[in-house]
């Protein structure tokens, strides 16, 4: 739902229904995350038991905890508290992204982070310790930054008001469910693309090697943290664009923003690379042996950047049910790759048939794994916007391939660097001198 209100706020507004859309978008978030509330809440204490009771989540032959029963319901309902706080904290946040006020989107984010670690530090100082307090930080963090900006934001759409245009018939609330219900989907099977090779690896070896795999992804998953920023701002210039001057107008500018997203992408993954001895030197030493694990989840969250840059495309175009139908196939190869790269996982005491074809260590084949997910994700996508006559500029597919170069040995990766940084500014390959002029009055105007 928070991507839907995103993407269909400036819609809305253009049509001069901002205020009543904002309204009913609160509305009808709020009555979701109740409903989800009341149905957890109606089994009584399963709910605390299943997330939280001692040895859920840990192998039987470790010591039990010491968590009681009436702490594991406490945490609970504070979870279950938080979850309503986040509905209108989130609902708030997706509305500034679609209206393009990024000033107060990132101090709703930073106001919410500061409270919250504050909080945390206070409990931490009054001796004050435990899971609960964490989660009442994070609830109380949520409340005050949606009390500090919600109200202003609910004057500005007054502000806002105007007569409807005669084609402004839309109804809201279905508009929403719509998109949304195909959103989520797509959400849900991005994160089994995401995290499965790494449950594969689980299965088939054990949880050091995960636990090194887990802190070498942390380190390529800042890529993700750039990316997903920059594809919000993408997206709702995107999105704004199209309202208010049409397709061809939104084509133009997102071809620009999305291949300057991905060439700055490209040059932090570059440098994360030829940077990696120094970084890994934060790490334990026993962290290295994953080292040769980093190019490939580099490569994997830039692919995810690009295919979340083509999924933008179809957002305008409202078939989000395509964008799924790519992660659907993304998944099912992410799968099947990880069979046959990891091997057969065996039930029980986690041993595995280890595939005797097997000639790289696993952390690389469980990192290889998610880029051939991604990858198959990414070529499908491209093949459905060909079908709906929306394929992106050559240069972003040019990129896209680019990606790839992160696979290569230290010295090749410094020639592609220098030799994208040469196309980018002496060529038309990648951005146009319209587009190289655009970009530079952007930089000059936040400079």
């Amino acid at each position: 739902l928070y991507e839907g209100i995103a993407r269909y706020t400036p819609t809305f507004d253009q049509a001069g229904l901002l205020r009543p859309f904002v309204k009913r978008s609160m509305l009808l978030i709020t009555g979701v995350s109740l409903f989800v509330f009341l149905l957890l809440n109606l089994p009584g204490q399963s709910f605390s038991d299943f997330l939280f009771a001692a040895g859920a989540w840990t192998n039987d032959h470790l010591a039990e905890s010491t968590v009681t029963s009436s702490q594991q319901v406490n945490l609970g309902r504070a979870v279950l508290i938080c979850l309503l706080t986040l509905a209108p904290f989130h609902a708030t946040m997706s509305i500034l992204r679609g209206l393009r006020m990024f000033r107060a989107y990132a101090l709703m984010e930073l106001s919410q982070a500061a409270l919250f670690t504050a909080l945390a530090l206070i409990f931490t100082a009054a001796s004050q310790s435990g899971a609960v307090l964490v989660v009442v930080a994070y609830t109380v963090g949520n409340i005050v930054s949606t009390l500090l900006f919600l109200p202003g934001l609910l004057g500005f759409t007054s502000q806002r008001a105007s007569t409807p245009a005669p084609s402004s018939n839309r109804p809201i609330a279905s508009t929403l469910i719509t998109f949304s219900l195909w959103a989520g989907g797509t959400g849900l099977l991005w994160h089994v693309l995401s995290y499965y090779p790494m449950w594969h690896l689980l299965k088939v070896t054990d949880n050091d090697t995960v636990g090194t795999f887990t802190a070498i992804r942390l380190i390529a998953q800042v890529i993700q943290m750039v990316g997903v920023l920059l594809v919000s701002i993408v997206s709702a210039s995107a999105n704004q664009i199209w309202e208010r001057d049409g397709r061809a107008s939104a084509d133009e500018r997102l071809a620009t923003l999305t291949k300057a997203t991905m060439l700055l992408l490209i040059v932090i993954a570059c440098c994360l690379t030829i940077a990696a001895p120094v970084i890994l030197r934060i790490l334990p030493a026993s962290f290295g042996e994953g080292a040769s694990a980093l190019p490939g989840l580099l490569v994997f969250f830039l692919l995810v950047a690009f295919v979340l840059l083509l999924t933008i495309r179809m957002n305008l175009i409202e078939k989000p049910k395509l964008v799924m139908v790519a992660w659907i196939v993304g998944t099912i190869v992410s799968v099947f790759a990880s069979f046959q790269f990891l091997g057969s996982p065996m039930p029980g005491d986690g041993t595995a048939s280890p595939n005797p074809h097997l000639t790289q260590d696993p952390l690389t084949a469980a990192a290889y794994v998610g880029v051939i997910g991604v990858s198959a994700a990414a070529i499908v996508l491209l093949g459905l916007l060909a079908t709906q006559r929306f394929l992106p500029h050559r240069g972003t597919i040019l990129l896209g391939l680019c990606c790839a170069g992160l696979l290569l040995p230290t010295w090749l990766i410094i020639i592609l660097l220098l030799t994208m940084t040469v196309v980018s500014f002496r060529s038309d390959w990648l951005f146009t001198a319209n587009e190289r002029f655009a970009l530079w009055q952007v930089v000059r105007a936040r400079s």
